[in-house]
């Protein structure tokens, strides 16, 4: 497992921010090879998980099921994702929202953080 802390800019909470997207992702399916995230704003984070595919995730992406497989893995990871109740401690802010998704033939995923900074 790698967590890329150099891509992109610092920010509070970083290195803490990987350790929550690697534990969600290990309980959905398995730690991520690789992460790397980007705050874009004071209001967006952006984390980039590679890797994270299982055996039979890949069966049925291959059987044409990935739709039903996005779905699925959405309601999931969201989830998983919004059982977290540290982010005010990790990243000073609180989390609006989260949208997830994949690029299942290069075995990513991205998910976006909309937060709501403590002032």
């Amino acid at each position: 497992m790698q967590s890329d802390l150099s891509d992109g800019e610092p920010y509070e909470g970083k290195e803490q921010m990987h350790l929550r997207v690697i534990k969600m992702s290990s309980l959905a399916e398995k730690a991520p090879t690789q992460v790397t995230s980007y705050k874009l704003s004071h209001r967006t984070l952006i984390v980039v998980l590679e890797g994270v595919l299982v055996a039979i995730e890949k069966q049925l992406i291959s059987f044409g099921i990935d739709e039903t497989l996005k779905v699925s893995k959405l309601q999931l990871e969201k989830g998983l994702l919004q059982q977290f109740d540290d982010y005010v401690s990790i990243l000073n802010a609180d989390i609006l929202d989260i949208f997830v998704d994949w690029h299942f033939k290069l075995d990513k995923s991205v998910i976006t953080f909309i937060l709501k900074p403590k002032e």
